[in-house]
């Protein structure tokens, strides 16, 4: 059977727009501030990693269930090796504390909660793992009954090491959204932008310069996993598609051809992928609010600081028919997103003369005046050199730990549960700052984002299921939030 395609768009790239973006990368990128990473307390001997905790917001009656990994991180076996649950009596006081509480400068080391103690190991050999899982009814936690919060939780491990003492070897904190009466709080309206788009690599003569677009759309690829992580609740997700992506998968779906490192083209082996994802996306976004965003999104600073805003004039022109040709559907326009949400004045009036009408702008780059001690309302009205436009003032913090962040030396693996739980915890503590007022929180990750496939599933379905707290919600209309 024939596959079911979009309609053809054309096979030539814009080539002006791709040197375009390659341009930017020369000229320098504008990179927004960065939030302090989630870390944990000094590493022990034995390091503890969550790989679950559910419920992800539980309600009264339920039972907390708690799994993870240990790992003996020293040179010296030890023995005995058990974890339990700590809870800490101080829930988290402001948003501001949740880093200082990772990092372990904030106090929480927490009651310990004996009926949670569970043996891992009898013995762990350097560099060996252990894992485990316990349960607790939420009843045997000494939560309040009718004071929402946010909990701090902990799971310490406790072995027997080579000096002979069975001591605390490992411990790591995360947080627990307690919410008996959620009537009590009005609910921060959630803009979730889901942005979809890779880097350019098609030339003027429409063959790859690799195939790394191939490997993403592939199973397991990272574009993949951005459409598996929605299929939750798309309709939740205001959606940013690049029209040169869309463009360079329709023309991938029926044979492509790549250079190749010796300096031959050979034949893509991805259309199937290609195709399917294109298929994928139809069905995954049918219903839903989708906007695009400029084409091949390039650096729109560096092109105004160099002088090209014709360029950036094509970009928000060029090919803006393709996602509704692909899609079939009506797809909206005017959203510019400067890289790292962070722009200046002359490029805001370049940006409005071309028609956006909603900039993405990190917060870090638009504090209000004066200051206040709450996370405000993330609609801001910009003036420029023409009609005011309208800032969608994402949450940095929250952007950043929605996505899988690169390894580094000091965290070489990643943790999704606990950058989960984070999350919870920032939207927690936001609803909790002004509980009677309800304020919108954008979510903006970048770009060219990755997420883990099993949290962002959690995440997305933690704003709209019906069966958590109403204390957040989804508003996926970023065109029409306030």
């Amino acid at each position: 059977m024939t596959r079911p395609r979009g309609p053809r768009t054309t096979r030539r790239p814009c080539t002006r727009l791709l040197a375009a973006a390659s341009l930017a990368v020369t000229v320098g990128l504008i990179v927004a501030p960065a939030s302090p990473a989630p870390a944990l307390d000094a590493p022990g001997p034995v390091t503890v990693r969550l790989t679950a905790l559910t419920p992800v917001v539980p309600e009264p009656g339920d039972d907390l269930t708690i799994s993870g990994v240990v790992t003996n991180a020293s040179t010296d076996p030890v023995s005995d090796v058990q974890v339990r649950l700590r809870v800490s009596p101080t829930p988290v006081r402001a948003r501001s504390e949740i880093t200082d509480i990772l990092a372990g400068t904030a106090g929480r080391t927490g009651v310990s909660v004996e009926r949670t103690r569970t043996d891992v190991a009898s013995r762990l050999e350097p560099g060996a793992t252990g894992s485990f899982t316990f349960s607790v009814p939420i009843s045997a936690l000494s939560l309040s009954r009718s004071g929402n919060e946010v909990v701090v939780l902990g799971v310490e491990s406790i072995a027997t090491t080579a000096s002979g003492a069975a001591v605390q070897t490992g411990y790591t904190r995360t947080f627990l959204p307690w919410f008996p009466a959620p009537e009590l709080v009005e609910a921060t309206r959630v803009v979730w932008l889901w942005p979809l788009t890779s880097t350019p690599s098609r030339s003027s003569d429409n063959v790859f310069l690799d195939d790394h677009l191939g490997t993403e759309v592939a199973p397991g690829g990272r574009l993949t996993q951005l459409l598996d992580s929605a299929g939750a609740a798309p309709a939740a997700l205001s959606w940013v598609i690049d029209p040169a992506l869309l463009e360079s998968l329709v023309d991938m779906s029926d044979g492509y051809e790549v250079h190749s490192s010796g300096g031959t083209v050979t034949p893509g082996t991805h259309a199937a992928a290609a195709a399917a994802w294109l298929d994928q996306l139809r069905e995954i976004t049918r219903g839903t609010e989708v906007t695009a965003s400029s084409y091949a999104d390039p650096d729109v600073v560096a092109l105004h600081r160099a002088g090209l805003d014709v360029d950036i004039a094509l970009a928000a022109t060029t090919a803006q028919q393709v996602p509704e040709a692909v899609l079939g559907r009506p797809v909206a326009d005017g959203l510019a997103w400067p890289p790292g949400g962070v722009t200046d004045d002359g490029t805001l009036d370049v940006l409005r003369a071309t028609g956006a009408r909603i900039v993405v702008l990190s917060a870090a780059a638009l504090p209000p005046t004066p200051a206040v001690s709450y996370t405000p309302s993330s609609g801001v009205d910009l003036a420029t050199g023409g009609s005011p436009m309208r800032a969608a003032a994402f949450d940095p913090s929250v952007s950043r730990l929605v996505a899988v962040p690169a390894p580094t030396a000091k965290s070489p693996v990643d943790d999704p549960i606990a950058r989960r739980q984070q999350v919870l915890a920032e939207l927690a503590m936001t609803s909790l700052q002004l509980p009677t007022v309800s304020r919108s929180f954008v979510i903006a990750p970048a770009m060219r984002w990755t997420t883990d496939v099993e949290v962002g599933r959690d995440l997305v379905t933690a704003l709209t299921s019906n069966d958590s707290p109403t204390i957040w919600r989804s508003t996926r209309r970023c065109h029409r939030y306030g």
